[in-house]
């Protein structure tokens, strides 16, 4: 064999070991990216008209944030073609989680009637506008919801009505600016609450807490030392003293007569 086809064979077999090597790993890592992938899972609600959904993955692997869960109906034979609605979870969702839903009157209204025609759109969106998307068809999604499911342990959000217009219009960056603005406001009424409450009056001072109560036992001993008699009524009490004065003017009276008798006897005599 002439060395240049040698020296040819031993550089193809070097390239191929190679890329054999980095094959293998990357259909390892890929491998372990695709199992740990986010994963959108819907199934029926606690209660009628509810919807449960949940969405799984490797928080290790892929590092999200999951923040609302956009609906959109499109009904082409209605009157109403499209509407949409979201469920915006404060805060997001950096886990696996399990999240309860009310769907509005006008997307159960198309479930309800279960149309092939009627199709219902469902996005779960992350904080730097990842989204999982589901969509199923009227009938299809009415059949989902009639079967009760088995749902996983992960973290559980309470059952969430649809958000408001001016919320729903809102990304991730504008409901970040918008939730510190009404905890500021907030944060300046409850301030504002507490300058209004009036400041607790001042305890008194133990020097004079302690003469104060040297005066009330001053006080106690003192009665008890100099007994008070009973007396009688105001009333009563001059009623009495009116009486014996007039009582002695009487007898004074009776004694002046009695001497300018006497004396006018001694003259007599």
């Amino acid at each position: 064999m002439p060395v240049w086809l040698s020296l040819f064979a031993g550089i193809f077999a070097t390239v191929g070991f190679f890329a054999a090597i980095f094959g293998l790993v990357f259909l390892v890592v890929q491998g372990k990216r695709t199992k740990g992938k986010p994963r959108l899972r819907l199934a029926a609600g606690p209660k009628k008209g509810t919807l449960s959904y949940w969405v799984e993955w490797d928080p290790a692997t892929y590092d999200v944030e999951f923040y609302r869960l956009r609906v959109q109906k499109i009904s082409p034979g209605r009157v109403e073609k499209e509407s949409t609605h979201t469920f915006t979870m404060n805060p997001g969702q950096k886990a696996p989680f399990v999240h309860h839903v009310v769907l509005p009157a006008r997307v159960m209204e198309v479930v309800d009637a279960g149309s092939r025609r009627d199709l219902i759109c469902f996005e779960a969106r992350t904080s730097d506008e990842f989204v999982l998307i589901k969509n199923y068809r009227a009938n299809l999604l009415k059949r989902l919801m009639a079967k009760p499911a088995k749902l996983p342990s992960y973290s559980q959000i309470e059952l969430q009505e649809e958000d408001a217009p001016p919320v729903m219009t809102l990304d991730y960056a504008e409901l970040q600016v918008r939730r510190k603005k009404v905890q500021a406001l907030e944060a300046a009424a409850a301030a504002k609450a507490a300058k209004k409450k009036p400041a607790p009056a001042p305890a008194p001072k133990k020097e004079e807490a302690t003469k104060a109560s040297e005066a009330e036992a001053d006080e106690v001993k003192s009665a008890e030392a100099n007994p008070v008699e009973s007396q009688a009524p105001a009333g009563k009490a001059t009623e009495v003293e009116d009486k014996r004065s007039a009582e002695d003017q009487a007898k004074d009276k009776a004694a002046e007569e009695k001497a300018a008798k006497d004396k006018a006897e001694s003259t007599a005599n």
